[in-house]
Order: structure tokens, then sequence, then C-alpha cells
């Protein structure tokens, strides 16, 4: 599966926790994984907080509804 530049976290951020405990990191998460707080706050719920697993998760989402 070919991923696009934009899925593609930077190393320095992978290991990081999105943490939702204020607007302006919800802002700065949403901005960096580019998706609204509605899917940030589901990834999280979902797979937990590890950056990496968010954006991941985040990926396969939008593509499991590109698909349908």
């Amino acid at each position: 599966m070919e991923k696009y530049k934009s899925d593609i976290l930077p190393v320095a951020l992978q290991d990081q926790m999105v943490m939702l405990n204020s607007p302006f990191e919800i802002q700065k998460w949403c901005r960096l994984l580019e998706c609204d707080e509605k899917y940030l706050r589901y990834a999280v719920l979902s797979i937990g907080n590890k950056a990496s697993k968010v954006n991941d998760f985040l990926i396969l989402n939008r593509l499991k509804n590109e698909t349908v």
C-alpha cells in the first residue's frame, strides 16, 4: 500500500503522546495529522494516544472510507 507524503509522520513525533487536554494540543495534533477534532478523539479512544498508532489508524480509516 502506497503512503502519501502527508501520511508520513515525522520520526521526532512518532513516539509522542497525543494529548487532548488543551485546545492548543488538539489544534496542534489536528494540524499535524490532517484531521478534525472529532476524528482525532475517535482515533485516540479507539487505539490509544501514541502518535504513530493514531496516525496509522487515521490512514487506514481514510482508505476504508474512500473504498466504501
